[in-house]
């Protein structure tokens, strides 16, 4: 499997300052032996392990030290609502808080997924900041609409994990404040023009409604909603 360089550069910076080894061998896809197990990774394998593709994925094959571990995450998540008086508000609008930070302590969370939270933490603090408190925001919700306990777990799952995908993203891209410039419009080929666009409308027509993006356009106000949600939902638990 083939990783982005931000995220590797990621990883190989993680074991400048931590502890980071490998649990088990790594291989490149044609079953040459890449890294032995036991190793212990820096910058140095930056270049090696992005000239390959590895199996197993990285993430299954490296441990950390003091690596992040669910009862890390519910502290973290205490700490927010005790310091941050956004999140005061949802700690006043429940009638107590150990439901949402047991959630955190009961998710599941595989070796290979608390490595990649670990990177985040260490490497990219913002995207783990932003993640526990998406998470935080989530179990509100899922209390107030009253879901089961078992099902909070999953909730928190989907909250921690939802944007690990950004660490493979260049950070630059994601800097506050960074404005995203669109490229020049791609044209279609001079001869295939028309045939490619009816093509296109045929196809989009074909489509069941739950696919088309007339169907999946309110998607996009998803987060504005859920935001909408939770402060409409914080306001009446004042009252």
């Amino acid at each position: 499997m083939n990783y982005d360089e931000h995220y590797i550069d990621s990883v190989t910076a993680l074991g400048d300052t931590h502890e980071v080894v490998a649990s088990q061998a790594v291989f490149t896809r044609n079953g040459i032996k890449l890294i032995e197990r036991g190793t212990r990774i820096n910058s140095t394998f930056r270049e090696k392990l992005l000239q390959h593709k590895l199996l197993p994925p990285i993430d299954q094959c490296l441990v950390v030290a003091g690596g992040v571990a669910e009862a890390a995450l519910r502290e973290r998540a205490r700490e927010i609502l005790d310091a941050e008086p956004r999140f005061q508000l949802l700690r006043t609008a429940l009638p107590g808080i150990e439901r949402l930070l047991n959630a955190f302590y009961a998710m599941p969370l595989a070796p290979a997924l608390a490595f990649k939270l670990t990177v985040a933490r260490e490497q990219r603090p913002e995207i783990y900041e932003h993640s526990v408190q998406m998470t935080l925001i989530a179990l509100f919700l899922a209390i107030r609409s009253r879901l089961p306990d078992c099902d909070l777990a999953a909730v928190a799952a989907a909250g921690m994990l939802h944007d690990l995908g950004e660490l493979d993203v260049d950070p630059e891209l994601l800097r506050p404040g960074r404005r995203l410039e669109a490229g020049p419009p791609r044209p279609y080929p001079p001869l295939l023009g028309p045939t490619y666009r009816a093509q296109r409308v045929r196809v989009s027509n074909s489509r069941p409604p739950s696919f088309r993006r007339s169907s999946v356009r309110p998607l996009l106000g998803l987060k504005r909603t859920a935001a909408w949600r939770c402060n409409r939902q914080i306001v009446a638990g004042r009252r």
